[in-house]
C-alpha cells in the first residue's frame, strides 16, 4: 500500500477497524432517502412501462437527482461513522 501521509494511514485504519452495526440512521440521512428514494423508483417506473408523466430529458435529470441524493445520505452515514470511530481512538 502507497502512503501518501499520516491522515491517509489513519483513515486506512479506521476503515479496517470499522465494525457494522444497524442503528438509527442520522435524520438528514432519512431525509434524503424518503426523498431521493422514491424519484429513483418512479423515474425507473415512468420509464420501464412508458407512463410518459414527463419527458425523458427529465425523466433522467430526475433520476440522477435522486441517485445523488440517496447517494449523499450514504456518504452522509459512512462520514459519521467514521467520525465516531476516530474519536474512539
Amino acid at each position: 500500500m502507497i502512503s501518501v501521509g499520516y491522515n491517509s494511514d489513519i483513515l486506512t485504519q479506521t476503515l479496517y477497524s470499522m465494525r457494522f452495526t444497524f442503528g438509527t440512521p442520522h435524520i438528514s440521512t432519512i431525509i434524503l432517502y424518503l426523498v431521493g428514494m422514491p424519484i429513483v423508483v418512479l423515474m425507473v417506473l415512468d420509464r420501464y412501462f412508458a407512463w410518459r408523466l414527463v419527458d425523458q430529458t427529465l425523466n433522467l435529470q430526475l433520476f440522477f437527482l435522486g441517485a445523488i441524493l440517496v447517494s449523499v445520505g450514504g456518504l452522509i452515514n459512512l462520514s459519521l461513522a467514521i467520525r465516531r470511530n476516530l474519536r474512539r481512538n
